[in-house]
Parts: C-alpha cells; structure tokens; sequence
C-alpha cells in the first residue's frame, strides 16, 4: 500500500516542481516580445541585492565590430568580461574588441547598504567617439534582503512581483543615456501617483501634491517621472527624477517646463528658456536682458493670454523655438512679430516687442504706395515718421543727434523730442501724457493718437484696412 501511494505522490510532486519552475521563470522572463529583436544595440541586465551586495550580470548584443573604449561604474569590484562561449572578452588599455555578431557578459559587484539610495552609476557603458553609445535597456532586479524593500526606475515597468522570500522587478527603455535605480523602506513613506507621476514622502505633504500633479498634467512631458521627499537624503536632481528635502511646488514645476522646452527644440536654448520659465512663473530672474524681456511679455499679454501662450508652446508645430514663439505670439495678438528671433541670444542687441500692422493702409480711400507698415507696440499703433512725414507732405527735419524731429506744412510747425512728453508747436510749448515719438532699431516712429491730435490726421480703423485722411 505504502509503495502504492509513493508511486503516485512522487510524480505528483516532480509535476509540481516543474510548474513552479515554470511560473517562476514567466515571472522572471515574462513576455519576451518586449525585448528588443532589432539590430540595435541592446543591453541587458540582471541585478540580485543578496546579504551586502549586489551581483550584476549586464549582457551586450547587436554591437557592431570594433573596439570599444568602456566605462566601469566607480563602485563596481570583482569585474569580469567574457562572450557568448565563456572565454575572456579581449581587453587593453580600457578597450574591448567585440568580432562581427559577438555578444559580450560582464559580471561585477556594486556594494550595498540598507539606507535608502540612489544608484545612477551603476552599469558599464561603452563609447565611441568620447560619448556613451545609446542602447535600448532591458533591467531585472530580484531582491533577495528584504521583499518589502522598494525597488523604482523611471521607465516602463513590465514586473512587479513580490513573493514570501523574494522580490521581482522588470524595466524597459530605449535609451541608455540615463537609467536611475531607487530603492527605500517602503512602509516609512506616503505615495501619490498620478499617470506616470510617482511622489514618495516621508511625512506629510497636506495639499502640495496636488498641485504637482496639476503641474505634470499641464506639461507634454513622458514618464514615469519620481519624486522622493525625505530631509534625510542628499538632494539630487536628474532627468526622471528627484530627491527633494522639502517641495517647491514652483521650482518643480519650472524644471518641468525646461525640460519640456529643451526636449521639444533641436537647437540649445537655455538662456531663452530660462526666461520663459520665470516670466510663466512670476519669479525675479538677475538678468537685465530677461527682465525686459519678462516685462514686455507682462505688458502686452492678459492673464489668460499668458496661459494661452503657455498652451501654444506645449503643443509646438516648429522644433526652432525663437520661429516657434512668434508664431504663437502671432495666433494669439493676430500680428506677425519677429521678436524672439531678433532677441534669441543673450549678448544679441535688445529689440523691445512689437508687432506689425497686418491691415492694408489707405489714404483717402485709396490704396496707399508706401513700402513702410504701421507696428503696434505696447498694444498702441504707431507709424513711421518719416512714411508720415513723406506720404502727407510735411517738411521733416531730423536732428537725431539731438533727438530732435520738426515737421513743417502750411506755416505751422511742431517741434518733438524723442521719448518726451512734451513738444513745440509754433513755439508754443505743450504736455501730453504720453511719449510722442520712439524709436525702434534706429527708426522713429509716432503714436498714432498724436498724429490725429496734433497733426490733424485722422486714422479710421476698419476690419481689413486703416484708412488716414486729412
């Protein structure tokens, strides 16, 4: 009866050895559709947090041949190369030698502490040309210590699977350029997730999440991005993650948009997005430049034409930022301006904002043959004085090195000063309340409520055209 029962209970438990076997490695391998099968290159790599360190295995393939220049991670021991048939990968001067179709296997070891951490240089990458060669990323990390201790990346999670004595974890990215790992005590923090928005603190945050979760929505900007509050850590800032002492909901929130910016735009723009991001942000910036800029920007656009503005940037048509933004200035006031090009560097002159008069100008009622356009400058249209001058026939004397300006028709004269409010007609003096004349890029221009008061000239605005007469 015994040798009965043996004969069923033994087969039963190989068949159930093989089935954990089986389920374990799903749990491990998971779909392998995910994993890269094109000829890029592609690394991948499993780490096992054991006792007091962790063993790395990272496996190259699709490289092509050549030699290689390799950076090892600085707290990386014990390391070691081979290729697919177990022989020592063929190394000098820090330089590998991969042959045609090879792949490659580094083993090594990262110390490892208890305390909560950040690994950022933790794999080996090889380079060409001074510069780490990109690669798709497929990571594993089974955590042996503690199950509850929390393992994070920001990329695409595939496996997340927690056992009595182990902890599983899968990531994909396509890119290599940055690959954080995170890990902590789990149960000492409160989580907050949103999307791809992950924020960890430790104690509470009362309503600041909130509004850095409104602040992700508002940007194009893809996850998953994590957020570690804890004053215990040292604060570091990456480009998919944070560690923070405390949260600045603002600080935050403009990072993002410069992220945003800078992922949007080919060419660097840093200057010009730093500008953006505290003008968005009402936050005094030290740079006299910018401040203009800022209140230029102030000056002309309303509250909501600000977030409209902030709206077109998001959803950007051009990947040139300065084209980009004065074309969004233009959806929004209705007028074409080249104002950001023209003030796209730092150490570039600086060009006040304006816009030009997109309506056809007449004279009488006629077409007018002029090759000049009226601007709009702080939402007040001015004209050239000299097209003025020129198209009605008043007699113009310019001293510019007085920043004097006479204009003469039918015995009359006037008499302005450049950015004055004041002037001379007939030797008479008067003051108005605003500046007569200005000047941009070297040419002087005339508010148009001052060619209808003083000179006579009368503007009527209608929905194609702008008609003057006098």
């Amino acid at each position: 009866m015994l040798r009965k029962a043996s004969l069923v209970i033994f087969p039963m438990l190989i068949l159930s050895t093989l089935l954990l076997t089986y389920q374990w490695s799903m749990y491990v391998y998971g779909d392998q559709t995910t994993r890269t099968s094109s000829d890029t290159p592609e690394v991948q790599i499993q780490l096992t947090h054991s006792n007091d360190s962790i063993s790395v295995t990272q496996t190259m393939k699709n490289l092509k041949e050549g030699t290689y220049p390799f950076v090892i991670p600085s707290n990386a021991d014990k390391v070691q190369c081979e290729n697919e048939e177990g022989k020592p990968c063929l190394i000098q001067n820090q330089e590998v030698t991969i042959s045609k179709n090879q792949q490659i296997r580094w083993q090594y070891q990262l110390s490892s502490n208890k305390d909560d951490k950040v690994y950022s240089d933790w794999y080996i990458q090889l380079q060409r040309n001074n510069k780490a060669i990109e690669t798709s990323m497929n990571v594993e990390v089974i955590e042996k210590n503690d199950p509850f201790l929390k393992w994070m990346a920001p990329a695409k999670l595939h496996a997340d699977i927690q056992k009595e004595y182990i902890h599983y974890y899968r990531w994909s990215s396509d890119s290599s350029s940055s690959f954080p790992l995170l890990h902590m005590a789990l149960n000492s923090y409160e989580m907050f997730k949103e999307d791809d928005l992950y924020i960890y603190a430790k104690g509470s945050l009362g309503k600041k999440y909130q509004k850095l979760i409104n602040a992700w929505k508002e940007l194009p900007l893809e996850g998953p991005f994590i957020i570690i509050v804890n004053n215990d850590l040292q604060e570091t800032i990456g480009k998919e993650h944070m560690i923070l002492s405390e949260v600045d909901e603002e600080a935050i929130s403009m990072y993002w948009l410069s992220q945003s910016l800078q992922s949007n735009y080919y060419v660097k723009q840093d200057w010009l997005i730093s500008m953006l991001t505290h003008y968005f942000y009402d936050i005094p910036i030290q740079d006299e430049k910018s401040e203009k800029m800022i209140k230029d920007l102030s000056k002309q656009l309303s509250v909501s034409q600000k977030q409209q503005f902030l709206q077109e940037i998001n959803e950007a048509e051009s990947n040139q930022l300065p084209v980009e933004l004065d074309q969004d200035l233009q959806r929004i006031i209705g007028k074409p301006t080249t104002y950001f090009k023209q003030n796209k560097h730092k150490n570039d002159p600086y060009v006040p904002l304006y816009f030009i008069e997109n309506k056809s100008l007449k004279v009488g009622g006629e077409e007018a043959d002029i090759t000049w356009q009226p601007i709009v400058y702080q939402r007040e249209r001015y004209y050239p004085l000299a097209g003025i001058a020129s198209l009605f026939e008043f007699e113009l004397v310019a001293l510019p090195s007085e920043s004097l300006y006479i204009l003469r028709k039918d015995g009359e004269s006037w008499r302005f000063s450049l950015n004055k409010k004041t002037f001379v007609h007939n030797e008479e003096n008067f003051g108005v309340v605003s500046d007569v004349l200005i000047e941009i890029q070297r040419e002087v221009f005339i508010k148009e409520k001052y060619i209808e008061e003083l000179l006579g000239i009368k503007a009527d605005e209608g929905s194609y055209s702008i008609n003057l007469t006098y």
